[in-house]
């Protein structure tokens, strides 16, 4: 599992990753569903757009955040490696990763920042299938 140029996740996270247990492929794949439903909720709270006047730099990036997480390729990916691999938290993280190396590589500041969020939602998604849930 390579990590992306400046971006790295931290150490204990992939060691949590390597050791978690996975339980059968349904109920791997059942996690990975439910925490995206999560993570996109909990962006949804955090950036408070259910204010009567939420900032509209917020709007925007909940709709990238909501772009990824919603993101059929994305899903179809992650299911892949969870059914060949049986670990949803690896796949997860492999998957993520991937897709902020694409983002990373911009010469466009505000497009390698993206590649930070990417992140952040793969490790949110991640922690949420090993039991780590989101304020």
């Amino acid at each position: 599992m390579g990590e992306s140029p400046g971006i790295p996740f931290s150490e204990n996270f992939l060691e949590a990753v390597k050791a978690y247990e996975p339980s059968s492929t349904e109920e791997e794949l059942k996690k990975f569903s439910e925490a995206l439903v999560e993570v996109l909720a909990g962006a949804r709270r955090r950036m408070n757009l259910d204010s009567q006047t939420p900032c509209q730099f917020s709007e925007k990036k909940f709709e990238f955040i909501r772009s990824i997480l919603e993101s059929p390729e994305i899903k179809f990916e992650v299911e892949v490696r969870i059914e060949a691999y049986g670990s949803a938290p690896l796949a997860v993280i492999q998957v993520f990763e991937s897709v902020a190396r694409q983002f990373d590589s911009s010469p466009n500041f505000f497009e390698r920042l993206k590649a930070g969020e990417i992140l952040w939602m793969g490790r949110a998604v991640a922690d949420y299938i090993m039991g780590v849930r989101l304020p």
